[in-house]
């Protein structure tokens, strides 16, 4: 699902799961929906 900031919102909403359950799980798909974020935002 898409909100007003695109996929980033899954990328924030994945940090904020992170910080607050400290499972690695949702800091590695942080990391790739930063990632997925920038490598489309330069087409």
């Amino acid at each position: 699902m898409h909100d007003k900031n695109g996929d980033f919102g899954a990328a924030r909403l994945a940090w904020e799961m992170f910080t607050k359950t400290g499972n690695i799980s949702y800091y590695m798909l942080y990391q790739e929906l930063k990632s997925e974020h920038k490598s489309r935002k330069k087409h």
